[in-house]
């Protein structure tokens, strides 16, 4: 047997080479192995240090998401209303965003100048009968032509 194969005998720069390999992997090992420990103590040993626990009852609060922008606001979907007449409106038949039929009344408009306009077609009419009873005796009597009296008529 040559001295390199007895055992516990130095075979020279092979054993420093696995010395230089084995110390920083058992270093490391051990480094490994106390961080077990730590782990250890915490689940079951005094801790290293305190840690600071605040309790707090949860309770039900509104939540409100706002976000203040800068902008203007336009609807989906509008309508412009129009009048034939130059009226004051007295009642909107209307809330904003309630749907309409076709044919529902929406707005309803002071009826003075209607009102003003049936009155002098009244008053007209008057007028146009009062004359038909005057001509028809006249026409009769063959004092008025009688288309005269026929055209007042019609009128």
């Amino acid at each position: 047997m040559t001295p390199a194969h007895v055992p516990g005998r130095s075979t020279g720069g092979a054993d420093c080479l696995r010395s230089a390999f084995l110390v920083p992997v058992l270093l490391f090992l051990a480094a490994c192995g106390k961080g077990e420990e730590d782990r250890a103590k915490g689940r079951g040993g005094a801790p290293d240090r305190e840690i600071g626990v605040v309790l707090v009852t949860a309770t039900t609060e509104p939540w409100g998401d706002v976000l203040p922008v800068t902008g203007t606001a336009q609807a989906k979907e509008s309508v412009t209303l129009t009048a034939s007449a130059t009226e004051r409106v007295t009642r909107v038949a209307f809330d904003d965003g309630d749907s309409v039929s076709p044919g529902q009344v929406l707005v309803e408009l002071a009826r003075s100048e209607e009102s003003a306009g049936i009155a002098e077609a009244q008053a007209a009419l008057a007028e146009a009968d009062a004359q038909v009873r005057r001509l028809e005796p006249l026409s009769k009597r063959g004092i008025v032509p009688r288309a005269d009296f026929e055209t007042q008529r019609a009128a």
